[in-house]
């Protein structure tokens, strides 16, 4: 029970973070349809394929399969999953992702 109140917290957490950084700017066109496929490599050299389709997310690499779900906000994807909460930044046909100094750039499979 405890590892869901702190799943919770953490979403809340992001959530709110991304409402105030997205306070003041302008709301992006096409921001509500990222549906699709993205990929990236890591910086640690992994590729991963990434799947939005209606509200779930699945997370696909050599190492396995992760799925969740996320939320749009701004220009912000909220995504949750195993208890843990990532923000990813909506560019065009770009999602990009910031951890640290590690930066990952998803990019729009045609």
């Amino acid at each position: 029970m405890e590892d869901r109140v702190a799943a919770l917290e953490a979403r809340v957490k992001a959530l709110e973070t991304a409402l105030q950084t997205q306070a003041g700017k302008p709301a992006v066109l096409n921001a509500a349809n990222i549906d699709g496929i993205y990929k990236a490599v890591l910086p640690n050299g992994e590729a991963i394929t990434v799947v939005f389709d209606k509200g779930a997310v699945t997370a696909s690499s050599d190492k396995g399969n992760k799925a969740g779900t996320y939320e749009i906000i701004g220009q912000r994807i909220v995504i949750s999953a195993e208890g843990k909460t990532e923000v990813l930044t909506i560019d065009g046909d770009h999602l990009r992702a910031e951890k640290g100094s590690d930066k990952i750039d998803f990019i729009k499979a045609k």
